[in-house]
């Protein structure tokens, strides 16, 4: 999946404009069931993930696959309110510059709602 600056204003990919990045918190005082993994934004239709938050969430049971492509998240708050479970297709992403196939990037990956 080919991603680039367009406009140098928004990120764009072969699946349309990328809506934002997922961050994720693990905050001790949250709430009562203890250590909580929290998402500050809303999660969106694109978005990109690094496969080392990945692996964080999946260790820590916030995440898991479902099938080859498919991650299914499960943080316990997005954007202040209670969660649910949201689920991405991955794909593997690469850089591409004017007239350039694109550098693959080993980190990240583009999340998409499957329709």
């Amino acid at each position: 999946m080919a991603l680039w600056f367009e406009g140098g204003t928004h990120l764009d990919s072969d699946l349309g404009k990328v809506e934002g990045t997922v961050v994720a918190e693990y905050r001790g005082d949250h709430c009562e069931t203890g250590r909580c993994c929290t998402v500050p934004r809303p999660l969106s239709r694109r978005v990109l993930l690094s496969r080392s938050l990945i692996d964080e969430l999946r260790c820590t049971g916030h995440a898991h696959w479902r099938g080859e492509s498919l991650l299914v998240l499960r943080p316990d708050h997005v954007a202040g309110h209670a969660a649910r479970a949201w689920i991405f297709q991955l794909f593997a992403v690469r850089w591409r510059e004017a007239g350039d196939p694109g550098v693959p990037d080993p980190e990240l990956v583009l999340g998409v709602w499957p329709d």
